[in-house]
This record gives structure tokens, C-alpha cells and sequence, in this order.
């Protein structure tokens, strides 16, 4: 049983190291974004709206990029702890 859960907790590992990555990449991109805007001479409130708007196309990219990936990903863990959790109650007794 413990290499189940070894199994569920890399998996698990794998998504939010993904998930980290896709966010520093949102960062880096949102920093380069608003230095570009400032330079051009537009306000802070503009700029503001710029990034959202920014922001919420690179995470439905992001999505659409990776969703199968992280589809797969998930009914993995969920087939994973399935198994974890129902390989004790179907063992059956030794003696």
C-alpha cells in the first residue's frame, strides 16, 4: 500500500510543480507587460485593466494548452486514491 501512496503523492507533486510553473510564466509575462505599458505613458488604471484582460487570456491559453494533460492528471490521482481506498476493504482475511 505504500507505494500507492507514494504513487498519488508524486502525481500529486507533478500537478502543483506544473501549476507553480504556469504561474511564474503568468508573472513574467504580467511584469514585461506592465513595464512595456508604463513606458508607453498609459495610467494605472488602464494598465490595470490591460493585465486582466491580459491575465485571464494567458490562463484560458494556458487551459487550452495543457488541458489534456491536466485532464489526465486528474482522473489518474482520482483512479489512484479509488484504488488506495478500496484495495483494504476488498483484501481478504489470512488465517
Amino acid at each position: 500500500m505504500g507505494d500507492l501512496t507514494r504513487i498519488v503523492d508524486d502525481v500529486v507533486r507533478l500537478l502543483v510543480r506544473l501549476g507553480g510553473s504556469i504561474l511564474d510564466a503568468i508573472q513574467s509575462i504580467e511584469i514585461s507587460l506592465r513595464l512595456q505599458l508604463s513606458a508607453a505613458g498609459l495610467p494605472p488604471t488602464a494598465q490595470t485593466a490591460i493585465l486582466i484582460l491580459a491575465a485571464i487570456g494567458m490562463i484560458l491559453l494556458a487551459v487550452r494548452v495543457l488541458g489534456g494533460l491536466l485532464r489526465f492528471f486528474v482522473i489518474l490521482v482520482l483512479v489512484l486514491l479509488a484504488l488506495k481506498l478500496l484495495l483494504p476493504a476488498m483484501m481478504l482475511p489470512s488465517g
